[in-house]
């Protein structure tokens, strides 16, 4: 969606957060995606981002370069199968039987 809706190129995915440090967890998003996970060092991202854009804010560092240098990656999932940039061919069947389930839940719910 994101490279259909905006028409750039996705080479890697950074993430971050709690469920980042479940290998299983990333090592299937990066084979659903076809795209390279990088999980960051520091596993909660909003709290250190915060701080280092008040440190940019102050002048503590002067460019956003020096605060790419900071960043250190912790590990890197490639995707495994297709290097068409789409989902592994082994989960085809399961994406296929879960889109058919969310097309019956659709309407579901009337509030």
């Amino acid at each position: 969606t994101m490279l259909r809706e905006t028409n750039i190129p996705i080479t890697n995915i950074r993430v971050d957060g709690g469920v980042s440090s479940n290998d299983f967890v990333m090592q299937l998003t990066a084979d659903l995606c076809g795209r390279k996970l990088v999980r960051l060092q520091h596993r909660e991202m909003s709290c250190l981002g915060a701080a280092l854009v008040a440190g940019l804010g102050t002048g503590f560092w002067r460019t956003r370069e020096e605060l790419r240098k900071l960043q250190s990656t912790d590990e890197v999932f490639l995707p495994r199968g297709a290097a068409t940039g789409g989902p592994c061919e082994e989960y085809a069947p399961i994406l296929r039987r879960w889109e058919r389930a969310l097309q019956r839940s659709m309407n579901w719910y009337k509030p």
